[in-house]
């Protein structure tokens, strides 16, 4: 009998190595881009502050679809049934990800950001309502600068996402991994050495989608 629960275990082991994908076997569709100032800081007057990201829009429609909503300015007073009263007050319902903060950095590990709701972390909503589930687990993070959901729990994502600075075996199956990092390598190493913690004065100025074509098309697709 313990042989045969060893065998099965062995078998369980090889279909799921066999289902991970490593992300350079992911084909990038969209390149978008975020550029950020540092408040109380002149940083970005002499280095790029600006950070690239390539996704992986086939592999993952509905969480790519997500992101690129709030990089072109998915209006929240739509799709969040709640906003931060002084957020609503003060921002008049901001679009997206634009004026968003950073609201966790770990040295050497990642930067965290995307919410778009309270701006501390524990806010965030969809464009699918106040979360979507996991579309897929299968990728991993195998390599460093990779871009995945910041959920909140399982099938519990949102806008947050995070930018990873390391392989992080621990977080395989548990955060939906969506694209990777093209440039702004040496910026999110400053932010990590520099901020870590809550930055809430390193802020998002303006988000572009660099082929802005493909996004259109993406849009009339059958998800």
């Amino acid at each position: 009998m313990a042989q045969h629960y060893q065998i099965l275990g062995c078998l369980l082991l090889l279909v799921c190595s066999a289902s991970a994908l490593s992300p350079n076997k992911v084909k990038v569709r969209s390149e978008v881009r975020l550029d950020f100032t540092i408040e109380g800081s002149d940083y970005c007057n002499s280095h790029s502050c600006s950070i690239r990201l390539g996704l992986f829009d086939k592999h993952l429609p509905t969480t790519v679809n997500n992101f690129l909503g709030f990089m072109r300015g998915l209006d929240l007073t739509s799709h969040c049934k709640k906003l931060h009263n002084e957020r609503r007050r003060t921002l008049n319902y901001l679009h997206g990800y634009k004026h968003t903060t950073l609201h966790e950095v770990k040295a050497g590990a990642f930067i965290k950001g995307g919410d778009v709701e309270r701006e501390g972390g524990k806010g965030g909503c969809s464009m699918y309502g106040k979360f979507f589930d996991d579309e897929k687990l299968d990728i991993e993070f195998s390599q460093p600068y990779l871009i995945a959901m910041d959920n909140d729990g399982h099938n519990l994502n949102n806008s947050k996402w995070i930018i990873t600075m390391k392989e992080a075996p621990e977080w395989n199956g548990r955060y939906v991994v969506f694209g990777k990092v093209l440039g702004g390598k040496p910026f999110i190493k400053y932010l990590a050495n520099e901020f870590e913690g809550n930055p809430t004065d390193v802020k998002v100025i303006e988000t572009a989608l660099e082929n802005e074509e493909i996004y259109l098309e993406y849009l009339h697709e059958d998800l």
